[in-house]
């Protein structure tokens, strides 16, 4: 009898320590961080009326349409050359990620930026367990169709 009760009772340890330590797959948490009282947030009436008088908001617009977030914590650079791609309505490959009914759509993602071309100057691999210098992302980008230095100044 003591045994049973033992190993129910290691066995509720157990179930407890993992529902403790592990968070919740369904559940997704971000935070917002502290705006510093400098700046203005573009979620207030001031920074609404700040966009829409500036010339950069016909880039914004594109951008945010095409916003995506990083496959990993070193995949920034590689998020923000899809979506700078993809806002430019550059050719793109075809995106096997997103096959449905067996057809696959042209658009730039995560994975498919990575190709022979690029990999002469940075791998996937080396930018998973790195990340990338600004310098390593312009080059990239000029590796695709369409794209060149005149589009961009890294500053």
């Amino acid at each position: 009898m003591k045994s049973k009760t033992l190993i129910k009772l290691n066995l509720w340890l157990l179930f407890t320590i993992v529902v403790n330590l592990v968070p919740p797959l369904n559940i997704v948490k971000s935070q917002n961080l502290i705006l510093a009282e400098n700046l203005i947030s573009l979620n207030s009436a001031e920074g609404e009326k700040l966009l829409m008088e500036s010339k950069a908001r016909a880039d914004y617009i594109p951008l945010t349409i095409n916003f995506t977030t990083q496959n990993n914590l070193a995949y920034c650079g590689v998020a923000s050359i899809a979506m700078t791609l993809n806002a430019l309505n550059l050719p793109a490959p075809e995106a096997y990620e997103y096959n449905t009914f067996n057809k696959s759509y042209p658009t730039f993602t995560q994975n498919n930026i990575f190709n022979q071309d690029t990999d002469t100057i940075i791998t996937a691999t080396q930018v998973s367990r790195g990340g990338m210098t600004l310098e390593q992302l312009g080059q990239l980008l000029t590796t695709h169709q369409g794209f060149s230095k005149s589009n961009f100044t890294i500053v």
